[in-house]
């Protein structure tokens, strides 16, 4: 709230500040004032409308909102004037994921994966080939995934559930134990490998 305050008295002093919009948009998101902060994002991208960072999280926000189409206007924004920006690459591999076009999702994540060699990018192209039948490609990524966060459970999930889609029954069981070892709640397991 001290940094919030701070922010609103600087914005206060400079209402045209990208930079005071942009820490405010991101102090509120962390008080889950989503929809103070989507309208700072909003303020931030009419005064500087290349903030590719600035409108990732504006596209985020609003297809948590239900903008669909302020959601895609972003996108194509992004992939016009940004198309090799991490942000951009994460912006359209979530929005592919979440609208259930997983085949579509796979080279934003391929893109970021040469990159940033993250764990969580990994997880999401292997769910991804996973949901389009290709289940070599997504053993080849859970497998990488654990390598990089060995200690995380829901990889383990993720691995149980392929080994239950690949007829691996003692396999996904041996996964589904080890996630619960994890902290991976055994209901969670339960409903996943049933």
């Amino acid at each position: 709230s001290l940094a919030l305050k701070t922010l609103n008295d600087a914005h206060v002093m400079a209402p045209s500040s990208v930079t005071v919009l942009q820490n405010r948009a991101r102090v509120l998101l962390g008080m889950n004032r989503t929809a103070e902060a989507y309208q700072d994002f909003s303020s931030a991208l009419e005064l500087d409308s290349m903030l590719t960072e600035t409108r990732f999280y504006h596209a985020m926000l609003a297809l948590e909102q239900g903008l669909d189409s302020v959601c895609t206007h972003d996108l194509n924004f992004m992939e016009r004037h940004a198309p090799k920006n991490r942000y951009t690459n994460l912006a359209a591999a979530t929005y592919h994921r979440l609208a259930g076009n997983y085949s579509k999702a796979i080279p934003y994540l391929s893109r970021l994966i040469e990159s940033e060699k993250y764990a969580e990018h990994y997880a999401a192209r292997a769910m991804c080939e996973m949901m389009t039948g290709d289940l070599n490609s997504a053993a080849l990524d859970v497998a990488e995934a654990i390598s990089l966060e060995p200690t995380d459970g829901d990889l383990y999930l993720q691995r149980a559930l392929l080994h239950k889609m690949r007829y691996r029954p003692d396999d996904a069981e041996a996964d589904g134990k080890r996630a619960v070892e994890l902290g991976v709640p055994a209901e969670k397991v339960r409903a996943l490998l049933q």
